[in-house]
C-alpha cells in the first residue's frame, strides 16, 4: 500500500500541474471569476501537501498550524468558485480571513501525534466551506433546471458538469464530517481514524476531486468561450442592446408563454436630428449619445421586457404587459433620463416615439410595420412626441 509521503506528493504533483493548466489555459483567456478562484485553490491545495511534508517527521507546531491554514484557505476558494458561478463576487479578506481564524484555532488546540497535521478545527473548516460550495452549486444547478424547463431544452454538458462539482464538494464536505465525528468518537489515534478517515484517505479523496473538478472547470470555460461568442451575434458592440434577429426570436418566445390577459406592446424610437450631433460634436459624441439612450431604455425593462437598436439611431421595445397609461409613463421617465444623460450639450438631442399592440391576431412583423409608421407620425407632427397606432385599444 503507498505510504503517506508518497501520496502527498502525487497530490501535490497533479494540484501543481493542473492549477497551470487552469490558470493559463482558462483564466487568463477568459478572465472568468469562477476559473480564477479555482487556480488559487489548486494552488494552495498543492502547497498544503508540500508544507505537510516538510518536517513531517518531527510533528512540528508551525507545519501544522501553516498547513491547516492554507487548506481551510484553499477550501473557502472553491467556495469563493462556486459563488461567482452564481454571479456573487466574494472577498478576497473572507479568504485571509478565514485560513487566519483556522489557523489561530490549530495554535489553541495543539494537534499532536496522529493528529498532525489535522485537528478538529482544520477538519470543522474544511467541511464547512465545502458544504457551502456545494449549496452554492445546487442552487445553481437548480436555476439552470427551471430554465431549461421553462425555454423547453435539453439536459447539457454544462448542467452535467455543475452536477458533478455540486456532488464533488458535497461528497468531501461529508468526509470530513465524517472525520470530525470520527475524530470526536473514537480519536485520532484509533486504527479506523487512520484507515477510514486519516490522511492517507483524505490525501487520495482530494486527489480524485482535483481531477473531477478540474474537469468541470474545462468544460465551464467552453461554455464561457461560448456565450462570449453568442453575445457578439446577438448584441450590439456599442449600445449592448439586442440586434434584430435575436430581439425577434426573443420576443416571439415570449409571447408564445404570455398570459392571455397580458397586453404586450412595441414601441418603436428614432433620436431626433441625430446627424446634427454626429455634424457638430463628432461620431464619438454621437456614441456616446447611442449610448446614453440606450441606457435610459434598459432602465425602464422588466423583466421580460426587451430592447433591441435597430439600426443607426433607430431604436425597438418590447413591453411584455402594458397600458397606454403605462406606456405615456415609460416614454415620460426615457425621456427625463436621456435628458439628463445630455445635459452637457447645449441643444441635448430627443426621441420620437411610435406604439403598437401585439394581439393575436395579427403577426409580429405586422406589430413592427405600425410602430414605424406611427414613429414617423410622431417625426412628422413636429418630433419629441409619442404617437400610438389606431389598432390600439386603451
Amino acid at each position: 500500500m503507498l505510504d503517506i509521503d508518497t501520496m502527498r506528493v502525487a497530490e501535490s504533483c497533479v494540484a501543481i500541474t493542473v492549477f497551470v493548466l487552469v490558470l493559463f489555459g482558462t483564466y487568463r483567456a477568459t478572465r472568468a471569476p469562477f476559473a480564477g478562484w479555482w487556480s488559487v485553490a489548486l494552488f494552495l491545495s498543492g502547497s498544503t501537501s508540500v508544507v505537510f511534508l516538510i518536517d513531517g517527521e518531527h510533528h512540528s507546531l508551525w507545519a501544522a498550524i501553516v498547513g491547516n491554514t492554507i487548506s481551510v484557505a484553499s477550501a473557502a476558494c472553491v467556495w469563493g468558485s462556486a459563488r461567482s458561478l452564481r454571479g456573487g463576487a466574494p472577498s478576497r479578506w473572507w479568504i485571509v480571513g478565514a485560513g487566519t481564524v483556522f489557523g489561530i484555532a490549530t495554535i489553541v488546540e495543539k494537534p499532536e501525534g496522529l493528529a498532525w497535521p489535522g485537528g478538529v478545527s482544520m477538519l470543522v473548516g474544511m467541511a464547512g466551506f465545502l458544504a457551502w460550495a456545494g449549496a452554492e452549486l445546487w442552487m445553481l444547478v437548480a436555476q439552470r433546471r427551471r430554465h431549461r424547463r421553462l425555454e423547453q431544452q435539453r439536459f447539457s454538458e454544462v448542467e452535467s458538469a455543475l452536477v458533478f462539482m455540486a456532488v464533488a464538494s458535497t461528497a468531501v464536505s461529508a468526509f470530513y464530517a465524517f472525520r470530525v465525528c470520527v475524530y470526536a468518537v473514537m480519536g485520532p489515534e484509533s486504527d479506523f481514524y487512520q484507515r477510514w478517515a486519516g490522511p492517507l484517505a483524505t490525501t487520495l479523496a482530494m486527489t480524485v476531486v482535483l481531477v473531477v473538478v478540474t474537469y468541470a472547470v474545462a468544460v465551464l470555460h467552453q461554455l464561457e468561450e461560448a456565450q462570449r461568442w453568442r453575445s457578439r451575434a446577438r448584441r450590439d458592440d456599442l449600445t449592448g442592446l439586442l440586434l434584430r434577429a435575436a430581439f425577434v426570436e426573443s420576443v416571439t418566445s415570449t409571447l408564445a408563454r404570455r398570459d392571455s390577459s397580458s397586453r404586450a406592446v412595441l414601441i418603436a424610437a428614432d433620436l431626433d436630428h441625430f446627424k446634427a450631433v454626429n455634424d457638430s460634436f463628432g461620431h464619438a459624441e454621437g456614441d456616446r449619445t447611442l449610448l446614453a439612450f440606450a441606457r435610459a431604455l434598459q432602465r425602464e425593462l422588466g423583466p421580460r421586457d426587451v430592447a433591441a437598436r435597430w439600426g443607426g439611431e433607430e431604436f425597438v421595445v418590447f413591453l411584455a404587459d402594458a397600458d397606454a397609461t403605462a406606456i405615456s409613463a415609460v416614454t415620460a421617465r426615457i425621456d427625463d433620463a436621456f435628458a439628463r444623460a445630455c445635459d452637457h450639450m447645449a441643444d441635448p438631442p430627443t426621441a420620437s416615439y411610435g406604439v403598437a399592440a401585439v394581439d393575436d391576431r395579427g403577426s409580429l412583423h405586422d406589430a413592427l410595420e405600425r410602430a414605424d409608421r406611427a414613429m414617423y407620425a410622431a417625426k412628422a407632427a413636429g418630433r419629441h412626441t409619442t404617437i400610438v397606432d389606431g389598432q390600439f385599444s386603451a
